[in-house]
């Protein structure tokens, strides 16, 4: 939350959000058959660092008890036969899985959000 402010002043002022340094890396496979979302921490320091910032979060914040979401939605071209991560919910016709966590757990645990879909 602390850091919406920049955001949109980066969207106002058209900057490439992806130009943020992040302590993690997001890789992707998807064989067919088995698609891996893998996220790994690649800087423990900055980790550490965004932990320490959320728990000196200013209470007039923290008494709000606002939350924000970080949704995946991934769509696949067969039906899904299994999802490694308990909380994703399958859709009806079994090709669409759709995860939700609170966008601070995932900063403070980005790895949280690794996952593997096995298709049919």
């Amino acid at each position: 939350m602390y850091k919406t402010e920049d955001y949109a002043n980066d969207l106002r002022h058209n900057y490439a959000l992806t130009a943020e340094n992040h302590y993690y890396k997001i890789e992707y496979s998807f064989d067919g058959k088995v698609f891996k979302r893998l996220v790994s921490v690649t800087n423990p320091e900055q980790l550490q660092k965004e932990k320490d910032q959320f728990r000196n979060v200013d209470p007039k914040y923290a008494s709000l008890k606002l939350t924000q979401s970080y949704i995946l939605q991934y769509h696949f071209p067969h039906k899904i036969k299994s999802v490694s991560n308990e909380k994703a919910i399958i859709s009806s016709d079994k090709k669409t899985m759709t995860i939700e966590f609170k966008l601070s757990d995932c900063m403070q645990n980005p790895e949280m959000t690794s996952l593997e879909v096995v298709l049919e």
